[in-house]
């Protein structure tokens, strides 16, 4: 197959996976953030209000989860403490970024052909 895309399902919840059902997905997470949270080195003036990241995988040795960030050059593989990350997911609300629900998008890979009958039901 050449091409594939992926279908999200929205959860919104205060419950994140433990970190080995994250890992036993096999797909991303993408999670919104309030990014000053995370304290993270890489961004300039503490981050955006609002961020989305992607969670793809864990360390419980040194009880992080791993992230990619596509939103700084060097945002590949970024760790953050379990705590810090869990605190830092918010959706977005536009009147009060700090308060923002906790949301994660979970990701299913498609076919091309499913991708499709999906769009035809919707119509």
């Amino acid at each position: 197959m050449l091409y594939t895309y992926a279908r999200t399902h929205r959860y919104r919840s205060y419950y994140l996976p433990p970190p080995d059902r994250v890992r036993a997905t096999g797909h991303p997470i993408i999670v919104p953030v309030y990014a000053p949270a995370l304290k993270n080195p890489h961004y300039e003036n503490g981050g955006p209000d609002y961020h989305v990241l992607v969670l793809t995988g864990y360390d419980d040795t040194d009880g992080v989860f791993i992230v990619n960030d596509p939103g700084t050059k060097d945002g590949e593989g970024l760790r953050f403490p379990y705590d810090t990350f869990m605190s830092a997911i918010h959706d977005l609300d536009l009147e009060n970024y700090v308060a923002g629900k906790k949301a994660v998008l979970f990701t299913k890979q498609n076919g091309l052909a499913e991708w499709f009958a999906g769009l035809n039901a919707t119509q």
